[in-house]
């Protein structure tokens, strides 16, 4: 019961997650759950607890003290590698793998997606900034989308200090502009040029 006076005490997450919902039934996004470790207030025990059909119907929040029924939440866990979870936890969950997405989607993805809302974050819907198709090719080349939006918002950004801040009337993203962001040149204008 003393844990409540401790400042900034509150409901663990999974509590939090009951309460937003409003619902007993939530379903639950565990991001990255490969990378859990045994860290400050021993987060493994609970997701063992919480994902162990035999504990959950009587999950004690530490804050809470009574025990809350966690049995007919959904929870899906996401990893980038399996092999890192921890064994325990892998015993209690059903895996399925998704392969990556191949080169045609990582296309599709970056026109229809990425650019269109890194533009519009951005607020460049105006300006004359043309990405070349040769970038693009070289862009989804990258593994992981994630990769892709990050290079693309540099560039991006690189364009735009091109238009604001060197009054230029047009930019062009092409190799030589994006060559060390896609790693494909040892010395680049990194977007400031002639």
């Amino acid at each position: 019961m003393h844990r409540r006076t401790y400042l900034a005490s509150r409901p663990g997450r999974f509590i939090v997650g009951l309460k937003e919902a409003k619902s007993c039934t939530p379903l639950y996004l565990l991001d990255e759950i490969d990378k859990v470790g045994s860290g400050h207030g021993d987060p493994m025990s609970s997701l063992l607890e919480v994902l162990d059909p035999e504990q959950n119907t009587h999950f004690i929040d530490r804050y809470l003290e009574f025990p809350v029924d966690l049995s007919k939440a959904m929870f899906i866990c996401t990893a980038n590698d399996p092999d890192k979870i921890h064994e325990a936890l892998k015993d209690r969950m059903e895996l399925i793998e998704f392969r990556e997405y191949t080169e045609p989607e990582r296309e599709i993805i970056t026109r229809q997606y990425i650019i269109p809302k890194i533009i519009k974050e951005y607020k460049l819907e105006n300006f004359p900034i043309e990405l070349r198709e040769e970038v693009i090719d070289r862009l989804i080349k990258t593994k992981y989308i994630r990769q892709i939006e990050k290079k693309l918002r540099r560039l991006y950004r690189m364009a735009a200090v091109q238009i604001f801040v060197l009054k230029k009337d047009q930019q062009v993203i092409d190799i030589k502009f994006a060559g060390t962001i896609l790693n494909t040149a040892k010395e680049s204008s990194i977007g400031f040029g002639r």
